[in-house]
């Protein structure tokens, strides 16, 4: 079974440390902020304007980041 390793040298790169520990979750966010506008969006719970801008937030997050 293939595995991957990342090391980093701490203290020096702990910005980079702490955003690979919370990759996992920045995706989760971005799906649940997604699933909000989309919800939004198919019930009519907003004007046509709202709408637009909701789907284009939508269309800012890369699809293949929710497929995971």
């Amino acid at each position: 079974m293939p595995t991957a390793t990342l090391r980093f040298q701490l203290p020096e790169e702990e910005h980079e440390f702490r955003r690979a520990m919370l990759g996992d979750l920045a995706i989760q966010t971005l799906w649940h902020i997604d699933q909000h506008c989309r919800g939004a969006i198919k019930h009519g719970d907003v004007s046509q304007e709202t709408a637009r801008l909701l789907q284009q937030i939508r269309e800012m997050i890369p699809g293949e980041l929710l497929d995971s």
